[in-house]
């Protein structure tokens, strides 16, 4: 070997030369909050990694914030498909991955411990990415202006999703009332009621969610991270903040699902109003 030959190791684009094992992550584990467990579909990253993206069927959006430790991106990178990039990193050990950004080919570039390098393109999209941007801006507007944000426990979080696993719904309920809410998850014929006494409105309503959708944002939910819930009404948007990553799922329609909740919901009341001695359950109309 050469003298003066140079053993300086090239710098990755994307993070800083000095970088650490938990910056070298970072980015993956960046991604993977982002992807919600593949229900994302498609994301704009724009600064030092900052994200907008939604799912398919546009019924969840998620904000997700720009990483200190990352060197900004020459312009916003559109991904028309992240579950690409999300399937390749699923169950991956974290200190087996490399994901940067190469400015040169314009796309993000996977590397995997088996040996195996992905490069995701990105697509030129401008209308898109002001799309995501204006709808982001106008959500972050919406919830700003309303005041119903109460602490999300992990294990509230892991209750919903073990009965969203029990009963498998298509829908799972969320209804608030003057003396606090529940989240409602039925199969049609069995029924489990999650209490959460420190969300109440003196105007009760009920907001369908997405059964996948919800779990998907829920697993999001873990031990170290301060979490919130926050609804802004029936039939808008229902916001998951984990950190700073918010996920927003748009309510559903209601629908034959939403009728036979209400009949159960009904059901267990009266039968509760036996036990105790009273019968109230009588004449209650489902709020609109």
């Amino acid at each position: 070997m050469a003298g003066n030959e140079s053993t300086e190791t090239p710098v990755e684009e994307g993070f800083d030369q000095t970088e650490d094992l938990t910056k070298k992550t970072a980015l993956v584990d960046h991604i993977s909050r982002v992807h919600c467990g593949g229900r994302i579909h498609k994301a704009v990253f724009s600064g030092r990694f900052g994200a907008v993206g939604h799912s398919r069927s546009l019924d969840l959006m998620v904000i997700a914030p720009e990483l200190s430790d990352a060197v900004a991106l020459p312009h916003a990178l559109s991904i028309p498909d992240l579950n690409r990039v999300g399937r390749l990193i699923k169950n991956e050990p974290r200190e087996l991955l490399d994901l940067t950004y190469d400015p040169a080919l314009c796309r993000l570039v996977l590397k995997r411990g088996d040996g195996c390098v992905f490069f995701c393109t990105e697509e030129q999209d401008p209308e898109l990415v002001m799309a995501l941007e204006r709808t982001a801006a106008q959500s972050l507007e919406q919830l700003a202006s309303s005041d119903d944000t109460v602490w999300l426990t992990h294990g509230v979080a892991q209750a919903v999703i073990e009965g969203i696993r029990l009963l498998k719904p298509s829908l799972v309920s969320l209804q608030v009332e003057a003396e606090g809410s529940q989240f409602v998850i039925t199969d049609g014929s069995n029924l489990i009621e999650i209490p959460h006494p420190d969300l109440w409105s003196d105007e009760p309503y009920w907001v369908l969610l997405n059964a996948k959708t919800f779990r998907a944002v829920l697993s999001q939910v873990d031990r170290f991270t301060e979490c919130t819930l926050q609804p802004t009404g029936p039939d808008t948007v229902v916001a998951v903040c984990c950190g700073e990553y918010r996920y927003l799922l748009a309510a559903c329609a209601y629908d034959s699902t939403y009728q036979q909740v209400r009949r159960l919901v009904r059901l267990a009341r009266r039968h509760d109003s036996l036990r105790s001695g009273t019968d109230d359950a009588d004449g209650e109309e489902a709020p609109r």
